[in-house]
């Protein structure tokens, strides 16, 4: 990627006075960042939140430094930089209106999988939330699936650490930058993520973790995953703000039953009681509902198609469904032939497209 590009692109995520909605905004209007920096003032005008004290950073020498200092620290820490625009951007986070403009990486976490959950649950945990994670996990190890959490102590540890010793691909969403890892005894947990998936954050090199970047993490944790999961937790804290940014991400939430005593379960009853998360009720029921026993057992007929049709039907048929995007990358087909099998699959009545870009086999 252009080195001037890249800069822009970073500069935009530090810009004060902006965040992701806004300079989503511009993006919608500029379409490129280089354009951003580019436009006159008066360019700006149909933008309700613009100000010169906006205009003026854009044409700041200090914010480009900064996003050139950034670069450097991010290539000197073999971290990875991907721009809300980028096509390895994760979907699904994308759909999310207050998605971060920059994700910072290591190791492989944005490859894409028909099935990411995420698992959340609290610090202080018990053996029955334990030993669900590892129950839960040991039943999805050979489907394709990613999980998802926080590195935290209790839950989020349990989920990870078991991913990587079941090689499930695994991301670990932090709360700073990825010069450190916040709690410093799970360093080496760290390491191990980076091999089975990786570690991600909004947060550029040098940012350090404080407790109003936590909530920001969670959002990610949500935004990333096709359905939450919330293993022990009380009813306020980290697992609670998940579950409330996935209610409003529209996706999916499941929560574990505990005693009505407990206070480490109060939270997951809670959510069970306002139906705002499913009901857990046994790993057979979970993996019903979350698609993975019924994408196994659905069987098709075999229509005639073209060679390219017939190896797209095959890539969609392993999976529930897929973003078009997924759907491209697995079939291994050129963007116009691509095109042409898909069209002839729609044409044919065999897929069914979905909202938020994504398809699903119809028989």
């Amino acid at each position: 990627m252009d080195d001037l590009l890249l800069r822009q692109q970073i500069a935009l995520s530090i810009i004060p006075g902006l965040g992701p909605k806004r300079t989503r905004e511009m993006l919608q209007i500029f379409q490129d960042p280089m354009e951003v920096f580019r436009a006159p003032i008066h360019d700006f005008q149909s933008l309700s939140f613009f100000n010169t004290g906006i205009f003026q950073h854009l044409r700041s020498k200090e914010i480009m430094l900064n996003a050139e200092k950034i670069m450097e620290d991010c290539i000197r820490l073999k971290i990875d930089i991907t721009f809300i625009q980028d096509a390895k951007y994760p979907h699904r986070l994308k759909n999310c209106e207050d998605a971060p403009i920059v994700l910072y990486s290591q190791g492989n976490p944005l490859i894409a999988t028909p099935f990411v959950f995420s698992i959340v649950g609290s610090r202080s945990t018990t053996p029955y939330g334990i030993q669900f994670v590892k129950e839960f996990l040991t039943a999805v190890q050979h489907h394709p699936v990613t999980i998802v959490s926080g590195l935290a102590y209790g839950i989020d540890e349990a989920a990870h650490s078991t991913c990587n010793e079941l090689g499930i691909n695994n991301i670990a969403c932090l709360a700073h930058g990825l010069h450190t890892i916040y709690p410093a005894l799970h360093r080496g947990l760290a390491n191990g993520i980076k091999k089975n998936g990786g570690i991600i954050s909004e947060y550029c090199p040098g940012i350090f973790a404080d407790k109003e970047r936590f909530p920001m993490r969670n959002r990610l944790i949500a935004g990333l995953s096709d359905a939450t999961l919330v293993i022990e937790s009380e009813k306020t804290g980290g697992s609670m703000i998940t579950a409330q940014f996935a209610q409003n991400y529209n996706r999916d939430i499941y929560a574990l039953p505990g005693k009505i005593h407990d206070e480490k379960s109060a939270g997951c009853n809670y959510l069970i009681q306002q139906n705002i998360g499913e009901l857990i009720s046994s790993i057979p029921d979970l993996l019903h509902q979350l698609g993975i026993k019924h994408q196994m057992e659905i069987k098709f007929e075999t229509p005639v198609l073209t060679e390219n049709g017939e190896k797209l039907l095959t890539t969609l048929r392993q999976y529930r469904e897929l973003h078009v995007d997924e759907l491209q990358i697995f079939s291994g087909l050129s963007a116009s032939h691509f095109a042409a099998a898909l069209f002839e699959l729609e044409l044919s009545g065999i897929v069914q497209k979905l909202p938020g870009n994504r398809v699903s086999c119809t028989r």
